[in-house]
């Protein structure tokens, strides 16, 4: 995994995209981690063509030298981010529920 430095601007703002934005609350109150996911915006073409993009990154704290590791979601779309973070607070539940389906507690 590659792990890379985020400015202060980048590791504190929120993502613009509330549907992201309200998900992410969710997962950092369940899972207790730092997760912060950045918007892109990309554009490009000719005269004659435009093209434009917008696609999410997903970044977890780790701390270290450089604390921030990017965790990639396949082509960054919007709907494979909202898909991972689904999965990891569907995991969540899994792991909660066969914790309690054993009778206890895993520490």
């Amino acid at each position: 995994m590659l792990t890379t430095c985020l400015s202060d601007a980048e590791a504190t703002e929120a993502c613009p995209d509330s549907g992201i934005e309200s998900l992410l609350v969710e997962v950092r109150a369940c899972s207790g981690m730092n997760i912060r996911v950045r918007q892109q915006h990309t554009a490009g073409g000719r005269w004659w063509w435009r093209w434009q993009r917008t696609t999410y990154s997903l970044y977890v704290h780790v701390g270290g030298m450089l604390p921030w590791q990017y965790v990639m979601c396949g082509s960054g779309a919007r709907e494979t981010t909202l898909a991972y973070l689904y999965g990891y607070l569907q995991g969540m539940d899994d792991a909660g529920a066969a914790r309690r389906k054993r009778g206890g507690n895993d520490d």
